[in-house]
């Protein structure tokens, strides 16, 4: 490894190199930066600690002004689920409309679950979300959509079920659908 003191040039964003020593948020410190990436020539510059970083741990330069951060890995990346089923029939005890199951060793973002219905005065809805029922015995007036904030809370094995029912024996028709990722 070559070193090639004080680089008079300006880091490329996104480069990534090595703190020298714990930089403090808002304070300049030392970093090791490859020149050319893969030609084993390094340079020691001088960088601005956007967050504080650590001795020996991997930095990246995040704007022009050759302020850099601590790297860590990248968002972990979800497996999308999307359910859509559909119930008709004169059922007047719940039915599944739609349901998920978090897979084996995966956990579940739970993103919307969404319903809709042919006859909005004689269907009631029921909503079960890891086991913890949500709501039941609900009408709704037009197509709904719940939008869940993500939460990665739903482990494996546990379900998200949107079930249905007639009030009175009169014949439904009910669509529903579950989005979420798998991780």
């Amino acid at each position: 490894m070559a070193l090639i003191k004080r680089g008079a040039w300006k880091l490329k964003l996104r480069q990534m190199g090595i703190a020298l020593k714990d930089i403090e948020e808002g304070k300049f410190g030392s970093a090791l930066f490859e020149k050319v990436p893969g030609s084993g020539k390094y340079f020691d510059f001088e960088v601005k600690a956007i967050k504080s970083v650590r001795e020996y741990h991997e930095i990246m330069v995040v704007d022009s002004n050759n302020g850099v951060i601590e790297y860590a890995l990248p968002p972990e990346v979800g497996v999308p689920i999307a359910k859509l089923d559909r119930y008709t029939g004169i059922d007047t005890d719940y039915k599944t409309v739609v349901s998920w199951t978090v897979s084996t060793a995966k956990r579940g973002d739970l993103k919307e679950v969404s319903m809709i219905t042919d006859n909005y005065s004689k269907t009631h809805f029921k909503l079960t979300i890891a086991g913890k029922e949500q709501f039941k015995d609900k009408l709704i007036q037009a197509p709904l959509s719940l939008p869940f904030p993500e939460n990665r809370a739903i482990l494996a094995g546990q379900t998200v079920l949107l079930e249905c029912k007639s009030t009175d024996g009169t014949s439904i028709t009910v669509d529903g659908s579950i989005t979420g990722c798998e991780f």
